[in-house]
């Protein structure tokens, strides 16, 4: 007899040829559902900048009966109390596994396992002094940086001249509130709308996941000569391919035509920078809505009012465009847009703001030294 998963009894009689009778009953349950279990931090190939103290897992089953983990060399078993969450881990530096199990009362079992590595030390970098003497007076009017760094596992690497960026969101570092620190030296405030988290499979380290309906909103950071930079993965397309139509990484819009920007993905995947009154529109050759990691700058020159577009440290197109102060809205949006735009829906590491035009040498000196 084939039984269906769930509560059942059988009941068995028996009489005699003097017509006694007796029966018995059993009750039992059939289940054939191992339970659901899933790692939720770390993420599976991520890199962790601390020593992991905890692992978060869920898991669910009608009849749960207990939980355990080992990690590494698979030596011991230790048992979860009430299937709780992992804590008081201390990991060393490298690679390392890590899995899960749980079983039922009816000796259904299931695990999940993740591979992610512990890198607690900082990349080392090198001045070469033979670029010029710190404080030593220049008889030019450039000068050339020869600067080198070095890392265990992937690093980036960018030159900050004069206090010139505005904004750094290295998506690692949170405040009390869980937004992302600004790293800059101006040390801007964002303020969170919805629900976007931090994610540990970033480019870098962490990442923050924009869910499509989550957004940060903090100061206008540029409104003359600017450069936005910053690694994406995403598969989102915005509403059309004009700046305040966009999936916006970052905006500062107003309705109509006006002083604004939007920077972000259009309709067909592509990157694109914008601004107005006169409502130009850049974009870019390269679809960057793939589900791989991008990186993705936008520039604009106040002075010719040139808009020009990179991707993975590579010239895309220009154009110009209005050459006035773009002020009109005294804030800006990251993943989301305030014109008719739609949300920014993926990962976003690193995103940079600095108060100049950088060169196309300058982009792919960052790129390729990431």
């Amino acid at each position: 007899m084939n039984w269906a998963t769930g509560m059942h009894n059988v009941t068995i009689w028996a009489n005699d040829s003097a017509g006694n009778k007796n029966s018995t009953i059993v009750f039992f349950t059939i289940d054939i559902t191992s339970p659901l279990i899933s790692i939720n931090y770390p993420s599976n190939s991520s890199f962790i900048s601390d020593a992991l103290a905890y692992v978060n897992y869920s898991v669910s089953d009608t009849n749960l009966a207990s939980c355990w983990y080992s990690n590494d060399t698979y030596s011991k078993n230790t048992t979860l109390a009430s299937c709780a969450n992992i804590t008081g881990l201390r990991m060393a530096e490298g690679k390392h596994n890590l899995t899960v199990w749980a079983n039922d009362s009816a000796g259904n079992t299931n695990s999940n396992i993740i591979f992610f590595t512990i890198d607690t030390i900082k990349p080392s970098i090198l001045f070469n002094p033979a670029s010029f003497q710190s404080q030593a007076p220049q008889s030019f009017n450039y000068i050339y940086v020869n600067v080198s760094s070095s890392d265990t596992n992937d690093n980036f690497k960018f030159v900050d001249f004069d206090n010139d960026m505005l904004l750094w969101l290295r998506m690692d570092n949170l405040d009390s509130s869980g937004n992302p620190v600004d790293s800059s030296s101006y040390a801007l405030t964002l303020n969170s709308s919805n629900n976007t988290g931090q994610n540990s499979s970033g480019r870098f380290g962490k990442a923050f996941n924009f869910n499509g309906s989550g957004f940060f909103t903090l100061q206008r950071p540029v409104k003359d000569s600017f450069s936005i930079c910053t690694w994406i993965k995403t598969n989102v397309k915005g509403g059309s391919t004009s700046h305040w139509q966009l999936a916006p990484i970052i905006e500062s819009e107003c309705s109509f035509a006006d002083n604004d920007f939007g920077f972000g993905i259009d309709k067909f995947g592509y990157i694109a920078l914008g601004t107005g009154p006169a409502d130009i529109t850049i974009n870019s050759t390269t679809n960057v809505s793939d589900n791989n990691w991008h990186f993705v700058c936008g520039t604009r020159d106040i002075s010719s009012g040139n808009l020009s577009v990179y991707v993975d440290g590579n010239f895309e197109k220009a154009k110009n465009s209005s050459t006035t102060s773009l002020t009109c809205n005294s804030l800006a949006t990251i993943g989301y847009g305030t014109d008719g735009a739609s949300y920014f829906s993926g990962l976003m590491d690193e995103l940079l703001i600095w108060n100049r035009t950088l060169s196309s040498a300058e982009i792919s000196a960052i790129y390729n030294f990431s």
